[in-house]
């Protein structure tokens, strides 16, 4: 990661000796390798989702656990996903003042809802209320847990 931001984002502000960086970006755990801590929320928030509402899309299977991504499915699937993901807060810190940085959870809300999401497309009270629920738990995980997506826009040291 420090190496594509000296060759890439730091050479594009040097040119111009000013600038912003902004970013809306997951910042979570390099290739998705959540702890046990998370998978076990991720868990918990995919139980408290009635089972008419956990059906994967367009096939007859039922989301009812959440296992991970494993290292070598990502490498397969997107050899670019969320490579050195941990890495990016650090690096920009390093680089750029923050001007506004506004971290807004997605640590169980992206893997809970993955698959399932078109379920909660047309609202009805029972939805809106199975939703508010899972955003209570995210709330709730993140007053202890660090928050895997950020918003932020940045600006170059001139040092």
């Amino acid at each position: 990661m420090s190496d594509f931001f000296d060759n890439i984002i730091i050479k594009a502000f040097t040119k111009n000796k000013k600038g912003y960086l902004i970013i809306n970006e997951y910042v979570g755990k390099s290739r998705l390798q959540y702890s046990g801590s998370q998978i076990s929320a991720i868990n918990t928030a995919i139980k408290k989702i009635p089972k008419s509402f956990r059906q994967i899309y367009k096939t007859n299977i039922f989301k009812n656990r959440y296992y991970g991504s494993g290292v070598l499915r990502m490498i397969i699937a997107d050899p670019s996903e969320c490579v050195d993901s941990e890495s990016i807060l650090p690096e920009i810190h390093k680089r750029f003042e923050t001007i506004i940085e506004k971290p807004y959870g997605g640590n169980l809300l992206m893997s809970a809802l993955k698959d399932i999401a078109h379920h909660f497309i047309d609202l009805s009270d029972e939805k809106s209320k199975v939703l508010q629920h899972l955003f209570d738990l995210e709330d709730e995980y993140l007053k202890s847990h660090q928050s895997d997506f950020v918003f932020g826009i940045y600006e170059f040291k001139n040092d």
